[in-house]
């Protein structure tokens, strides 16, 4: 690749319709959970690994206009215009290519409306705000069916479920307890 030459991301940072486990639950984003933060035109950038294994500058973002995000039938789809001169974008780029980033993708996002099963073993996302949220490109994704990359090079996976199992809780009220702090931490502006 050449200085100078267009650099286009594209994929889906997250599913809807799809179970997939998120610590001691697992979580599903309900199609159609989008709509409503879309509307509202969020402020949402991307990074890599959340911006948590570097310095979390973003590479696009959707106020600047080299971000844009819409929900399909699939989940979050995204496309980012990278900046061809950027030496992080085109690191991004290497480490794709070369497989050490291998195209799963993320997402940071406020949990705006959402259901428990009764044993909160399974949380339904009704509603997710993306406002002052993240898109990321991941080392391993909480969803490993999450596709990324340049622009032509982007194939949807195969939809493979993984066996999930959970280590029995003491009783539901501690159990309640504990999903519910995991919750704050996960929905905890920061």
């Amino acid at each position: 690749m050449s200085a100078g030459e267009p650099l286009v991301l594209r994929g889906h940072a997250a599913l809807t319709g799809v179970w997939y486990p998120v610590g001691s639950f697992e979580e599903m984003l309900r199609p159609g959970c989008f709509g409503r933060t879309l509307g509202e035109k969020p402020d949402v950038v991307l990074l890599v690994n959340h911006g948590h294994a570097g310095t979390g500058l973003p590479l696009a973002r959707t106020s600047g206009g080299t971000l844009s995000l819409s929900e399909d039938d699939r989940g979050l789809f995204l496309e980012a215009r990278l900046d061809p001169d950027d030496p992080e974008s085109h690191l991004l780029v290497q480490k794709l290519a070369r497989g050490d980033l291998n195209g799963e993708a993320s997402f940071g996002f406020y949990a705006a409306g959402q259901q428990w099963s009764e044993d909160y073993t399974r949380r339904t996302i009704l509603t997710a705000s993306l406002h002052k949220g993240d898109v990321s490109v991941v080392n391993f994704g909480a969803n490993e069916h999450t596709n990324i990359g340049i622009a032509a090079d982007v194939a949807p996976r195969a939809m493979v479920r993984r066996p999930v199992t959970f280590a029995p809780l003491p009783d539901h009220t501690t159990a309640a307890k504990a999903r519910l702090a995991a919750l704050r931490w996960s929905t905890r502006k920061g």
